[in-house]
């Protein structure tokens, strides 16, 4: 299922597409857990939601299908109410070798496929983990956050992504990454 994009990035800012209104990225809430039984509101109108690998991934290959069922349903609520969100994935370990990388992509692109339906998903946060991994090198085409984005926008073109401003800049990427389309955002707790 394919949407029109709702958001669009410019000069690493977010925007509405229908009324080109800004959308505040400086104290995004970071909502770590979340409940159907008593879902919780945001007050905001953007959030992100922290999604760890390990609640989607079980074991190699093997996904957490429950965990994704109970996310969309929240997206769904979320949607119903107006809010918008991204998905803040959270890899817990750094990256030993391509092949968990690519298993750790492979998880998020799925836990996408299983969401595409909320709207309320405006896009996905590139993970810290995907971030360091092009430090030496900068953003570049060859590189892990292009190869994260280009996977993810295979089947969903629509979707913005967003980097950690304040993590870019403690690990010296943030000069690199104001040449890329990333929307810079920080969180609040």
């Amino acid at each position: 299922m394919k949407f029109e994009p709702l958001v669009k990035s410019e000069n690493h800012e977010l925007f509405l597409i229908n009324d080109n209104s800004k959308i505040e990225t400086e104290k995004i809430k970071l909502i770590s857990d979340f409940s159907l039984q008593n879902p919780e509101l945001p007050d905001e109108k953007l959030s992100a939601i922290k999604v760890l690998w390990s609640n989607v991934e079980l074991s190699s290959g093997v996904y957490n299908e429950e965990y994704l069922s109970n996310l969309r349903e929240y997206l769904k609520f979320l949607e119903e109410n107006s809010k918008l969100v991204f998905i803040y994935p959270v890899a817990q370990k750094n990256f030993e070798n391509p092949e968990e990388s690519e298993n750790f992509i492979s998880a998020m692109v799925h836990a996408a496929r299983r969401i595409k339906d909320a709207q309320s998903v405006v896009g996905f946060a590139l993970p810290d983990e995907i971030l360091i991994k092009d430090k030496s090198e900068g953003f570049s085409p060859e590189g892990y956050a292009s190869w994260f984005v280009q996977e993810m926008s295979k089947k969903h073109s629509h979707y913005v992504y967003f980097a950690d401003e304040t993590f870019l800049k403690e690990n010296s990427l943030f000069d690199s990454a104001l040449k890329t389309d990333f929307v810079f955002w920080k969180s609040f707790i």
